[in-house]
């Protein structure tokens, strides 16, 4: 608990400079990147360390501030390196309101060769190209690996030159003309 106390201090003091006069641009977003953090499963009573890759495709419509509301879709898959060791994904919607958010969706996960299929609900703090998160997953049927909680760090790029131009409406207002040409100013 300490440790997550301390990580939310971080990111908090990270965001702090820009904060004031910080400015977030109307448009579509593709982030991407890492997760490590830590699972914990119900019956096993064991947790372990898990990696993988995110992406997301966000949603804004801009505002002055961290206060800019967000909406948009998720992939994600880990492997769980245990024990039990296993490989799990999800992906579904989400949304925000500047730095918090949550998603939810359809999560899937192989452990010791069968699949089970089930659901995950997560909540988010983040600045943009990190977030801490907390993550409950529940899987159907009979299986050990019914209920399992996850916590960890997601470190995302944020491709730039999306930004605003994916599905963005065009400017409405004419570029300026070039001056006219008159018989007077041609030599």
């Amino acid at each position: 608990m300490r440790i997550a106390v301390l990580a939310l201090g971080l990111l908090a003091l990270l965001a702090l400079p820009g904060v004031a006069r910080a400015e977030i641009p109307r448009g579509v977003y593709w982030l991407g990147g890492v997760n490590v953090g830590g699972a914990a499963h119900d019956r096993f009573r064991t947790g372990g360390v898990i990696v993988g890759f995110e992406g997301s495709l966000v949603y804004t419509p801009g505002a002055a501030g961290l206060v800019a509301p967000w909406v948009g879709a998720y992939a994600d898959v880990l492997a769980d390196l245990g024990p039990p060791t296993g490989t799990r994904f999800s992906l579904g919607p989400e949304a925000g309101f500047g730095p918090v958010g949550i998603d939810a969706g359809y999560a899937g996960a192989v452990y010791l060769g069968s699949y089970y299929s089930g659901l995950a609900v997560r909540v988010v703090a983040t600045i943009g190209w990190a977030a801490l998160y907390a993550r409950y997953e529940h899987f159907f049927g009979e299986t050990s690996y019914r209920n399992i909680a996850e916590f960890g760090l997601l470190l995302k790029w944020v491709d730039v030159r999306a930004r605003g131009r994916l599905f963005a409406k065009p400017d409405a207002t004419p570029p300026a003309s070039a001056p006219a040409l008159s018989a007077a100013s041609l030599p």
